[in-house]
């Protein structure tokens, strides 16, 4: 787990909700900490007070009714809607005893329609605290829909919702130095909030490679960034995700682009055989944008709009045979 900081507001408001309301939803991209958030919170509830029951959506829960509470209801397959709801609910104050039941829900943007049904119910009945997290859809727009009765958690007010976003330069800085150990040199924050956006996840990735590969060192009393950047394993592998998405043919011309770019746009031109409105595709993906800069118009690699940076623009070039070439 990485180091949890810069979130006292955050956690103070969630905090306030699960205790003295129906609960909290915690929504935002990727990397920015829901899951940190939803555990610090749960560390700071009285046992002798809330019982605290995890679960956690993933894509292949999704594909079972109920899936996601597995984990509490056990083979629940063959039960219908009414059966579920008894039986989730009777299982939480089971555990409960004469405690407050916590249901906390990871990934709920990953609920399936029943499952996602089962929370809402429990909300709106009031005497379950849920703490659920969800990734933005604005985020990441090539994301299956998420369930209207997730969505409603909030938006019916059953739910405190708050909207976590990566940290700014000063969050960044606590981060970096939490990581490291010590304070940290303005121009290596400067820069490794440029490359990351302040997400508090590739921050953590890219600082904890950079201590192994010594390109983050001591000196002079501050750490300092020494070296280029580079896309630690995990980063790469976590970004292939998303690019697994894209035709052979996109990912090749996308990954020319990360290698050259930036491209001026007169030049700029689909490799065949992409779709001629691939540009357009990208863009609303987040894979490419256009940028301007000296006066000149140009396309640039940045990934995914899930994972927007330049640290992660780099993972496309990584996946060349080029790119793997760099130190």
């Amino acid at each position: 787990m990485g180091a949890f900081v810069a979130r006292d507001e955050e956690l103070r408001t969630t905090l306030a909700a699960v205790v003295a309301r129906r609960g909290t939803a915690i929504v935002g991209p990727p990397g920015v900490g829901r899951t940190a958030l939803l555990s610090a919170v749960a560390r700071r509830l009285t046992t002798s007070r809330f019982e605290v029951v995890w679960t956690a959506a993933t894509q292949a829960s999704r594909q079972v009714p109920f899936g996601a509470f597995r984990s509490v209801l056990g083979a629940c397959d063959r039960l219908d809607d009414h059966q579920a709801y008894g039986a989730l609910h009777t299982e939480l104050f089971r555990r409960a005893g004469a405690r407050i039941p916590v249901l906390v829900i990871d990934d709920a943007h990953r609920l399936d329609d029943r499952g996602a049904a089962l929370a809402l119910g429990l909300a709106a009945e009031g005497v379950v605290r849920l703490m659920v997290a969800a990734r933005s859809q604005s985020a990441c727009p090539a994301d299956p829909p998420v369930s209207d009765a997730v969505v409603a958690l909030w938006k019916d007010g059953y739910l405190e919702r708050l909207d976590l976003a990566a940290f700014g330069r000063v969050g960044t800085q606590q981060l970096i130095r939490s990581l490291a150990g010590g304070p940290v040199a303005q121009a290596t924050v400067d820069c490794l909030h440029q490359w990351t956006g302040g997400n508090p996840l590739l921050l953590t990735e890219l600082v904890r490679h950079a201590r192994v590969s010594r390109h983050l060192v001591a000196e002079g009393g501050l750490w300092r960034w020494r070296g280029p950047l580079t896309v630690p394993p995990r980063l790469a592998e976590l970004f292939d995700h998303e690019l697994n998405r894209l035709s052979p043919a996109d990912h090749d011309t996308l990954a020319a682009v990360a290698l050259g770019e930036p491209l001026p746009l007169p030049s700029w031109k689909p490799s065949p055989p992409a779709s001629p409105d691939a540009s357009k595709t990208w863009r609303a993906k987040g894979c490419c944008t256009p940028s301007t800069g000296r006066g000149a118009s140009s396309w640039c690699a940045w990934g995914s709009r899930c994972w927007a940076p330049p640290c992660v623009g780099a993972c496309p070039a990584a996946a060349t045979p080029t790119g793997r070439r760099t130190p």
